[in-house]
C-alpha cells in the first residue's frame, strides 16, 4: 500500500496536468459547439469541468434526457432539477471524441425538439 502511495504521490503532477489539459480541451469543445449552433449559450464556470447552458427558445430542457438515455446512450440531467428548466447539466472532462459525440447527438434532440 505505501510503494502504491508513493507512485501515486510521485506522479501527481502528470496527473494534474493531463487533467488541466484535457478540461481546457472539453471546454473549448463545447464553447465551440455552443457558438456554431448559436442558440445555446452559458455562463462559463469559473472552474469545474460541469456547465449549466441555456437552450434559446426552449422552455424545458426534460424531454430531451430521454430520447438521449434510451437512443443514444447519452446521458443529460435537466435543469428542472437545478432550478433552471431551459437549461442542461453537462460534464466537459471526458475523452474528447466521446464529447464532440455527445454534443452531435444533443444538437440532433434540441432541432427535433424544435
Amino acid at each position: 500500500a505505501a510503494a502504491a502511495a508513493e507512485h501515486v504521490l510521485s506522479h501527481a503532477g502528470e496527473s494534474r496536468d493531463r487533467a488541466r489539459r484535457r478540461a481546457r480541451e472539453g471546454r473549448s469543445i463545447l464553447e465551440a459547439w455552443m457558438e456554431e449552433r448559436g442558440d445555446v449559450s452559458w455562463v462559463p464556470p469559473d472552474a469545474g469541468l460541469i456547465g449549466f447552458p441555456r437552450v434559446d427558445g426552449l422552455d424545458d430542457t426534460g424531454p430531451l434526457s430521454l430520447p438521449l438515455l434510451e437512443a443514444r446512450d447519452t446521458a443529460l440531467v435537466p435543469g428542472r432539477f437545478f432550478g433552471d428548466p431551459s437549461r442542461f447539466r453537462i460534464g466537459f472532462g471526458g475523452p474528447p471524441d466521446i464529447l464532440r459525440e455527445a454534443l452531435r447527438i444533443l444538437g440532433e434532440e434540441i432541432d427535433r425538439e424544435r
